[in-house]
């Protein structure tokens, strides 16, 4: 038990758990740091059904779409193909979350389906691979992150050599300049970058 207390007066010394002061009531702050990491875990429970149903349905791109839920409020953000995918994948969500609020932030993208799918010679993959992980270490560099300050990045995709960057802005604002810290990388042939915001609603 002085292991525990230890253990909870070291996270709420870092901020990690907000609770009573260290040595006040180790029983309640115990019970609240357990009662967190219980919520905590249902909530990424939901998230990850809602995000394997996305999975199973080969109208809604999971993969482009960002899952928020805690418990009240549920928050999908990202690129859908068309509202009526964006619907789909608004009542798979709900269904199973139940939550309070929806809130819904969609860029309509058309391509997002229509993507060429990965035929190619042995290797290439491997290619693009390297060439991703070269992408993501210059988009997390000190010079790119001060743009992303407000924002993250959700998707990268590299296609022989044709490399797309997907960004939720969570504030503006909501252009970035990545082009300069992108393109000079050998073996990047296009670029592309493409953003939805999630502080300002998508018309209907």
């Amino acid at each position: 038990m002085k292991h525990m207390a230890v253990s909870v007066c070291v996270l709420l010394t870092l901020g990690v758990v907000a609770g009573p002061a260290c040595g006040e009531d180790e029983g309640i702050t115990n019970a609240t740091t357990w009662q967190m990491v219980k919520e905590g875990s249902k909530h990424a429970f939901v998230i990850g059904k809602i995000k394997a149903a996305y999975a199973d349905r080969k109208d809604i791109a999971g993969r482009y779409i960002r899952v928020r839920f805690d418990g009240h409020v549920l928050q999908l953000a990202g690129f859908v193909k068309n509202k009526e995918n964006a619907k789909a994948a608004e009542e798979i969500a709900q269904s199973i979350a139940k939550a309070e609020t929806v809130q819904t932030f969609w860029a309509f993208d058309e391509a997002i389906d229509n993507r060429e799918p990965y035929k190619t010679h042995a290797g290439e993959q491997t290619e693009d691979g390297i060439l991703w992980a070269k992408v993501m270490a210059s988009l997390n560099s000190p010079d790119v992150q001060p743009q992303l300050k407000n924002a993250e990045i959700h998707l990268v995709n590299v296609n022989h050599g044709s490399v797309t960057v997907y960004i939720i802005a969570d504030a503006p604002p909501d252009e970035f300049n990545l082009e300069p810290h992108v393109k000079p990388i050998p073996g990047v042939i296009q670029f592309s970058c493409k953003t939805a915001k999630t502080y300002t609603p998508v018309a209907n």
